[in-house]
């Protein structure tokens, strides 16, 4: 499987089915007078591609709403599967950016937190999480090296650990671009670049022109690229210390949950005690004489794990053709105040029998489910704050 369609069922997984697709607008590309030229006929006859831009800089930790994404041509010769496409941004919109964006740029699948390739991650939601909160740690704190919120920025520090003098204006004519995959990690060669030409309406912001070749070459980046990729200043982002607090805190986070978890669902066993008396059989909704029987539904929303009160549920008419015996019956209200629920429940759901448990004793394998993944969220939770001050007070120590 590709790493851009891994990525993307990656994100979906955390979306909802039937996600509408952003219908983006396209971009503005500055005139060489500084005005923006918003015409969608080409000036070149190269073959173009439609990609997802930046519509203004973007910095690391802010997530991508739908207003900062454009749609822009660029010529095919530059477009990758690395990069989002028009047809795919919805998996995008609200992801959190780990790499500053200039506006303009393309945005690649593995600038975003949710799709790091190049960290082991276990249980990637949670782990994203994790990360995330150390990336904000170090960042909050006036003793530990600050974000580069820009590609500039990276660019500076690059010129100065070189102790180079970098021209000030580079050209944007010419730029350098991948000539096979690299991973992250990866030592940038000579034989890893190769230099292509592009029209003025074509230039991106934050690549690296021809002219800072020797700034990169012996570098090391930081983010996986294909062959074909442009090279941007975003690829030698410095996460480092994030990647260190991250690696540190993962094993004992994970350990924290799972003691939690299995603290858990011992007290839960224990707390069922012997086993119940064969329960009686459930009330089964009656169907009257014109074919119809009243049943209970909920109201509003409701979430897994919530208790139910009377203000929740209301009584619905059924045609016989849908009452099954797992509906509860509307003269059973009383009975079901106090219960619950074991699934989330959308207004208007129907109640069935093994949607519900006992609050105040749960027997039922969903209750323990639950209870146990509350149990390990919030250790992981705990285990994540505790962890990054600590990381924090360590680095600011030093």
């Amino acid at each position: 499987m590709s790493t851009p369609l891994k990525v993307i069922l990656g994100l979906a997984a955390g979306m909802l089915v039937g996600s509408s697709v952003l219908s983006l607008t396209a971009y503005a590309v500055p005139s060489p007078g500084g005005k923006s030229d918003k015409s969608s006929t080409p000036r070149t006859s190269m073959a173009l591609v439609p990609v997802v831009v930046a519509v203004r800089d973007l910095s690391p930790g802010e997530t991508v709403p739908y207003e900062a994404m454009a749609k822009r041509d660029l010529p095919e010769m530059i477009v990758t599967s690395s990069m989002v496409k028009p047809d795919t941004a919805t998996y995008i919109k609200d992801q959190r950016l780990v790499v500053p964006v200039s506006k303009g740029d393309p945005l690649y699948w593995g600038w975003f937190s949710s799709t790091m390739s190049e960290l082991k991650m276990d249980s990637p939601t949670l782990d994203v999480k994790v990360w995330e909160a150390c990336d904000d740690a170090l960042a909050a704190s006036p003793g530990t090296s600050r974000r580069e919120r820009t590609g500039a920025d990276i660019r500076a520090r690059l010129v100065r650990e070189a102790g180079a003098q970098g021209q000030t204006k580079p050209s944007l004519a010419t730029v350098l671009v991948l000539a096979r995959d690299v991973k992250a990690g990866q030592v940038l060669t000579n034989k890893d670049l190769k230099q292509v030409s592009l029209h003025a309406e074509h230039t991106i912001n934050s690549a690296v022109p021809v002219t800072d070749r020797k700034l990169v070459v012996g570098r090391r980046l930081s983010k996986v690229l294909q062959a074909g990729d442009p090279l941007l200043w975003a690829a030698f982002a410095d996460n480092t210390a994030t990647d260190e607090c991250f690696k540190t805190l993962q094993p004992k986070v994970k350990a924290a949950g799972v003691a939690a978890r299995d603290a858990e669902i011992a007290r839960f066993q224990k707390q069922s005690g012997a086993a119940l008396p064969k329960p009686e059989r459930a009330p089964v909704p009656k169907v009257d004489a014109k074919g119809h029987a009243d049943i209970l539904m909920v109201t509003a929303d409701v979430p897994e794990g919530a208790v139910l009160d009377e203000s929740m549920l209301k009584a619905r008419r059924f045609p016989d053709a849908l009452v099954t015996a797992s509906l509860i019956p509307a003269e059973q209200l009383r009975d079901i105040v106090g219960a619950r629920t074991l699934v989330p429940l959308q207004a208007k759901d129907p109640l069935m029998w093994q949607m519900l448990d006992d609050a105040a004793r749960p027997r039922q394998e969903g209750s323990c489910v639950l209870a146990a993944a509350a149990a390990l969220n919030t250790a992981r939770e705990q285990a994540t704050r505790e962890g990054t001050a600590a990381f924090v007070r360590g680095k600011e120590s030093h």
